[in-house]
């Protein structure tokens, strides 16, 4: 008979951790009892993708040697003397560019955005 230990121990075999966070959270969950066979397993192999993708966001900033990697837009400032356009950061941040294979080419002087 297979058992949840059996499952566990197999997800391990196949490195499937985010597939094993979510099984054991859904054997823990009497709200996933309810759903068919399909809809859980769904809900299995979306934990793995949202796991291996969030792995893969961690390692790829971890080797981009970002300054402040806890930088977002937010804490842009647009001062006048900047002169950037909000609308247009807003919208080179949504990447649409990539989907519509653009290039962006940044210019301005030498030295520009080294902040000490």
């Amino acid at each position: 008979m297979i058992t949840l230990s059996t499952l566990i121990e197999q997800t391990a075999q196949l490195s499937l951790s985010g597939f094993k966070e979510s099984l054991l959270f859904q054997s823990e969950d009497t709200k996933y009892s309810s759903l068919s066979f399909e809809e859980r397993l769904y809900h299995l192999f979306e934990a793995e993708i949202n796991q291996r993708q969030n792995k893969r966001m961690k390692r790829m900033l971890t080797l981009a040697k970002l300054k402040d990697s806890s930088a977002s837009l937010d804490q842009i400032q647009y001062l006048p003397k900047r002169k950037l356009d909000k609308s247009q950061i807003l919208s080179l941040a949504n990447c649409e560019f990539i989907d519509k294979f653009q290039n962006i080419l940044l210019t301005g002087a030498t030295g520009t955005g080294y902040v000490k």
